[in-house]
């Protein structure tokens, strides 16, 4: 119901979504890697880490950057 809900709020239609998983079932172990090879390159990729305070310091002898907000 949620699902629905939300495809008729943004104007997807019934047959919209139909075609949509109808696509992502033909999608392929070449297809991903492609994606993969294209978008997931390690030069231009970022970690980030959410922790509690009494973290840091075991976290900033990682050698990582460490910020905190």
């Amino acid at each position: 119901a949620k699902t629905t809900f939300n495809s008729n709020l943004y104007g997807r239609t019934p047959q919209q979504r139909l075609e949509f998983g109808q696509r992502v079932l033909k999608v392929t172990l070449d297809d991903l890697k492609r994606v993969t090879e294209t978008y997931l390159t390690t030069d231009q990729h970022s970690t980030a880490v959410v922790t509690n305070s009494g973290s840091l310091e075991k976290l900033d002898q990682t050698g990582f950057d460490v910020f905190t907000l």
